[in-house]
């Protein structure tokens, strides 16, 4: 069985964007590819769909031009390039993950998604929404979007299209073969919720786990903290460092500031960065 994966990029989400995925099925027999528009790692099965000398200037173009129409995710030429590309026309089943990352248009969907069996991860709430990647507390994406209570949310729109644009994958995603999947069920939530994939029965909720040859119980607790510094009996949280809005810092603040601890805490924190690894 040949398994090809789509996404925007390779090394960042390594995980969860069928990277990963593409090289356990390599080892347990079948055949799979990853195809992306920007490659940063070195494993021979990623493909990079665009070449470094032409392709960029146009691909700026549709993001100017994007950006200057406040659309999303409607004129990039990246879908219809995948069904002549000899990959995907070898591959049994095609594995969509974040396609929307300014990589392939929205109407190219039903010319591919009919091409071939088609999986389609949701990684995020964008495709049940107007503009943005998350709503932060709207619930507008349940009724259609327009009048956004903000803009400035990634994806940022200069003119209110977020009806239009809600629409629009209301009509093309509505009318499609296609299975979902996501990893929780905040996200299945949201899938029932949405006129726009509500009404898709090929629904699954598959977790992204871990690498439990990295995260596993099988060493010594005291060693490992001793390594770190960190005293036996002291409480350890550990969190991502980042200041987007996304991710939760601004919770984990909020608590440190109401926190009365019993023991003593050490706050281990990382931050995140694409790397380049086979």
């Amino acid at each position: 069985m040949n398994v090809l994966h789509i996404n925007n990029t390779d090394m960042s989400g390594a995980r969860f964007n069928g990277h990963d995925m593409q090289i356990e099925l390599n080892k347990r027999g079948y055949k799979s590819k990853q195809i992306v528009m920007e490659k940063s790692g070195y494993n021979e099965n990623t493909i990079r769909l665009i070449n470094d000398f032409e392709e960029p200037a146009l691909h700026n173009m549709c993001i100017e031009y994007e950006t200057m129409l406040s659309v999303q995710s409607l004129i990039y030429p990246y879908g219809w390039r995948l069904l002549e590309h000899p990959e995907f026309k070898k591959a049994d089943i095609v594995h969509y993950h974040l396609i929307h990352n300014r990589f392939i248009s929205l109407t190219s969907l039903p010319d591919l998604f009919k091409a071939k069996p088609s999986v389609f991860t949701i990684h995020d709430p964008w495709i049940f929404s107007g503009h943005c990647v998350y709503s932060l507390g709207c619930d507008k994406w349940k009724t259609g979007c327009g009048s956004c209570p903000d803009l400035n949310i990634n994806f940022k729109m200069e003119k209110d299209n977020t009806s239009m644009m809600w629409n629009i994958k209301k009509e093309i995603l509505s009318g499609l073969n296609f299975d979902i999947v996501v990893a929780s069920q905040y996200m299945l939530r949201m899938v029932k919720d949405s006129p726009i994939t509500q009404n898709n029965p090929n629904v699954h909720v598959i977790p992204f786990g871990i690498n439990l040859d990295t995260f596993t119980q099988d060493i010594d607790r005291e060693k490992v903290r001793k390594s770190f510094g960190i005293p036996p009996d002291s409480f350890v949280l550990f969190f991502r460092s980042d200041s987007s809005a996304f991710k939760g810092l601004d919770v984990i603040k909020r608590m440190l500031d109401i926190l009365n601890p019993i023991k003593k805490v050490i706050l281990l924190k990382f931050f995140t960065q694409a790397k380049n690894m086979t």
